[in-house]
């Protein structure tokens, strides 16, 4: 998050959050979120006005983790928390990932993934129970949208591209070596007779060349990340 927080410290006071680790549960993620957000707050110069609004960037599964964590806050847990403006998703598996259907979350790379975060990263867990109870089809929250397409030119820590471009058999999807852009966008594949495309999580959508690994550092992204959490909007998403 270096680059992140270069681009846009410029603007935010930037808080990177390192308490999570992307081995947890999703429900552990949104309280490792809450309890580093109090955290932050505790040490903030009491001279300072109240801090009432902050704004989420997630990466990957942190994305799942910030959904997660505002159906807290929409249940009325966690009320000293400033209230969240606006969400931006890179490349967050909306709609799970294949990769980690096959058991390799953390691409060829051993060790990188764990049994917990494969569990809520799995399509089957993400689309048919994570998506029904932390149901975000008209999100309260604006939420924007990054896919990626840049997988076909990642290294051998990632999930070779091949892998997800055609599952399920005899779908198209681009993706950026981890998660495929539909997922990022909120979209799933069903089979109603025919495969079809069906949206499961709302927000505006757009895609970058990126792969899961640049999308966090790629100025052209970071700055449409910066236009977004400044009042702007993205640009025309994408048709699926």
């Amino acid at each position: 998050w270096q680059g992140a927080s270069s681009c846009l410290g410029k603007d935010f006071d930037v808080w990177v959050c390192n308490w999570i680790s992307g081995k947890e549960n999703v429900e552990a993620g949104a309280v490792e979120l809450h309890t580093f957000i109090q955290s932050k707050i505790a040490y903030r110069d009491a001279g300072l006005p109240p801090l009432d609004k902050i704004s989420i960037l997630a990466h990957s599964y942190g994305g799942l983790i910030s959904r997660a964590y505002l159906l807290h806050r929409r249940a009325g847990d966690w009320s000293d928390d400033p209230d969240v403006s606006k969400v931006v998703m890179l490349s967050t598996p909306n709609c799970g990932s294949h990769a980690a259907d096959l058991g390799i979350w953390g691409g060829w790379a051993p060790g990188l993934e764990s049994e917990d975060a494969l569990r809520c990263l799995n399509t089957a867990w993400v689309q048919s129970v994570f998506n029904r109870y932390c149901n975000d089809m008209f999100p309260a929250v604006p939420y924007y949208l990054f896919g990626a397409t840049g997988g076909y030119g990642s290294g051998l820590y990632f999930t070779p591209w091949w892998l997800l471009y055609n599952w399920p058999t005899g779908t198209v999807n681009p993706n950026d070596g981890v998660v495929t852009a539909m997922s990022a966008c909120g979209y799933r594949w069903v089979r109603t007779g025919n495969l079809v495309q069906e949206r499961q999580v709302g927000g505006a959508t757009t895609l970058t060349g990126d792969d899961h690994s640049t999308i966090t550092s790629s100025p052209t992204t970071l700055s449409q990340a910066r236009s977004i959490l400044l009042g702007g909007a993205l640009p025309g998403g994408p048709a699926f």
